[in-house]
Formats: structure tokens, C-alpha cells, sequence
């Protein structure tokens, strides 16, 4: 994309947002990339500006904070912070609260339009169904439990919800797909009780509303392409099945294993090398095995620069302080070779900036096998197998 000359700007700010999502999702790390950082670009104020799509502040929040980038981004006027997030939780808590009535009593709407769904699902998050008068997100408390309320209102007999919306023949559409998709990711980020009584319609589940036109026994569904989005079907009930496990939400990234993102953070952190002392043992350490604990195709995914970061720094702390060895491991612990065959060994030493990492090589028992200094090991007498077992 840069070589032909492509700017941030001529690709939609919400495509950059889902794109760092999916990254992150999968372990990699979207400020990572050879020819983008995604986040300084998602992050950027003037882009933020310059974008005309619908939902980019709405998906911006769900990118920068899948793994805590937010928290990272340099707080120079030219980047949103964790503030600016901020005001736009309590300008859509503000906004979903809706209108009152003449009395001043809160004025419930009977539909749940999908549009309206996505513009306040973010602060599904920030709800805290213990949250007290004047706690920090206590307006988002009183949001959601008035967006609940609303989504009861507009759940069916058929237990789905009801978005609003009437065909062109005046029918009304009792069980649609996007509507029921963006309330079950709603109240899958809020941890709610789908369960409740409150989302029991007529003895029917929100459940059953989803499963309404399915045939689980056979693995059939008469839904049509027309009528039945099956991507935001399954983020919806994928964000009710995380709930209902305990896990974090659907946007949530910090449960993704085998991800570069906290070794590239670990990395970060550590000083620059002239600066390394023996009080940053442990911080190096530690970003050494959570390296080390990545998959070789993750590993290869690093900047060489940052690999440097880390290398020069173990080099630095080895210089200025013995290092003692913890542990050596051997590629075979065991193996039959015939009298007169050969066996190359090779140890690993645990860590790898130890200061001395000379082995000495010996046999237990010199009549069965010998080894040299480079840990060959000669097989030199036969058992009853005709073989000799190291």
C-alpha cells in the first residue's frame, strides 16, 4: 500500500479500526506493522476528524482499548487519550438515557433499532450494575439499566426483538437478524442475566427468538440470505456465551494467548541500553520468557530492532554482573545405539546470557559410553540386545 502511494486516509478510518481488532485477535501486533502503525493512525486526532463514516468513534474505542493501546499512545495533543474515550462514554450514557415526560418520568421506547443499538453499545462495557452516585461511570449505570428496560420493551412474544422496522406490505418484522445480533452483543459486553424475567416473553427465551427458524436436529434453517446475517448473528451469541462463562467481552483481547503484544510492550519498557543496571535484571528477565514463550511463527513476526533491544540488553546485564546458570536441558535424555555408533548432544543453557556457559562433558559410566568435550557421545560395549542404552 505504500509503495503505490496509499495514505491513511484513502481507506475508511472504521476498515483501519476492525483491522487492528482483528490483529490483536488473533495475537499480533497491530503497531507491528512492516508498512503501518495502525494505532498511531486509528489514534490520530485530524484522521478521527477527517473520517465521515458511521460508528469510527464507536470502533476506535473497541480497537484502542482490545488490549490497553490507549494507555500507550503519547499524550501530545495530536492522539486521543483515555479522557477522550472517556467523553464519549458519557456523552452516549447521556444519549441513551433518552427523553422524560411531562412529569419528568423517563419516557421507555417499545423498539430497539440496530443503528441506535450500535451507536450506545460501547458503554456496555463500562457497566457496573453496583456502580453508586459518584462513582466515575455511574451515568453509565443508569444508561444501560434504562437501555434494558427499552430492550424488554421491544422483545417479542418469539422472545427476539423488534427493531421498528415494517415491510413494504405492512407486515411487521418480529425476529430480525441485525437487531437481534447488536442486543445479544450488548448485553453480552454488559455481563447481563439473559435469563432474567425481565427477557421472558410469553414463556419464550431470547434464545428461542435466535433458534426460532432453525432445525437444530437436522442442521436446517429456512432464513435466506435476505433475511439472515450469519457474521453478526455469531458475534452476538459468541458475546452471550462469553458472558455466561465468566470471560472478558467480546472486544476484550487481553485473553488471547500466544500474543506479541505484551512481549513487545516488555520489550519497550526496558531503558535504553547504556542505561541498563543490575536493578532491571527482573524486568529483562521477564521479557525474555515471555519472548521465549511465543510461538517461532510469532517470534518471527518481532522487529529485528526490538529483538535487538532485548539482546543488547541481556549483553549489558552480563557484562556488569555474573550471571549464574539456572538450568540445562539436553535435545535427547535417552537413546539404543550399537557398539562403535556415535551420538552428537546438545545442551541448553537456561539463561542464555549466563555469564559462563562452558559444559563439561562426562559419562556416569565410561565403560558403556564415552563422551568428548563437545558432548559426542561413543557407544563402547553391547547388552544382551547387542546394543548400549545411554
Amino acid at each position: 500500500m505504500k509503495d503505490a502511494g496509499i495514505t491513511a486516509r484513502d481507506v475508511k478510518m472504521t476498515e483501519w479500526e476492525k483491522l487492528v481488532l482483528a490483529i490483536t485477535a488473533i495475537g499480533y501486533d497491530p503497531r507491528d506493522i512492516k508498512a503501518y502503525d495502525l494505532i498511531d493512525i486509528i489514534s490520530n486526532k485530524e484522521n478521527m476528524k477527517a473520517s465521515n463514516e458511521y460508528f469510527t468513534p464507536q470502533y476506535a474505542i473497541y480497537a484502542l482499548t482490545s488490549r490497553n493501546y490507549i494507555d500507550l499512545i503519547p499524550n501530545d495533543g495530536k492522539h486521543i487519550t483515555k479522557d477522550d474515550l472517556d467523553g464519549y462514554i458519557h456523552e452516549w450514557a447521556k444519549g441513551a438515557l433518552g427523553s422524560k415526560g411531562a412529569d419528568g418520568s423517563a419516557v421507555i421506547g417499545n423498539t430497539t433499532p440496530d443503528m441506535w443499538t450500535m451507536q450506545l453499545q460501547p458503554i456496555a462495557a463500562y457497566y457496573n450494575p453496583n456502580a453508586k452516585e459518584g462513582d466515575e461511570y455511574y451515568d453509565v449505570k443508569q444508561a444501560m439499566d434504562h437501555v434494558f428496560a427499552q430492550f424488554s420493551n421491544a422483545q417479542t412474544y418469539k422472545g427476539s426483538f423488534w427493531g421498528g422496522s415494517v415491510d413494504l406490505d405492512g407486515s411487521i418484522d418480529l425476529n430480525n437478524a441485525w437487531t437481534n445480533a447488536q442486543v445479544y452483543m450488548t448485553l453480552g459486553m454488559a455481563h447481563a442475566n439473559i435469563f432474567d424475567k425481565m427477557y421472558i416473553k410469553d414463556g419464550k427465551t431470547i434464545l428461542d427468538g435466535v433458534l426460532e427458524r432453525f432445525d437444530v436436529k437436522n442442521g436446517t434453517t429456512d432464513f435466506d440470505n435476505s433475511s439472515y446475517e450469519p457474521a453478526q448473528i455469531c458475534r452476538g451469541i459468541d458475546s452471550l456465551v462469553r458472558a455466561a462463562e465468566g470471560r472478558v467481552s467480546i472486544f476484550d483481547c487481553t485473553d488471547v494467548k500466544d500474543s506479541t503484544v505484551p512481549v513487545n510492550n516488555a520489550i519497550a519498557a526496558l531503558p535504553d541500553v547504556y542505561k541498563i543496571t543490575s536493578a532491571d535484571k527482573e524486568k529483562v528477565d521477564a521479557a525474555r520468557a515471555a519472548y521465549d514463550k511465543l510461538s517461532d511463527v510469532k517470534k518471527a513476526s518481532i522487529k529485528q530492532e526490538t529483538i535487538n533491544k532485548l539482546t543488547d540488553a541481556e549483553k549489558k546485564l552480563s557484562q556488569s554482573q555474573p550471571v549464574k546458570v539456572t538450568g540445562i536441558g539436553l535435545d535427547k535424555t535417552s537413546a539404543d545405539l550399537m557398539k562403535g555408533d556415535t551420538l552428537q548432544l546438545t545442551a541448553a543453557i537456561t539463561p542464555k546470557y549466563a555469564t559462563n556457559t562452558k559444559i563439561d562433558w562426562s559419562s556416569s559410566d565410561p565403560t558403556v559410553a564415552s563422551v568428548d568435550e563437545n558432548g559426542k557421545v561413543a557407544a563402547l560395549k553391547r547388552n544382551s540386545r547387542n546394543n548400549s542404552r545411554i
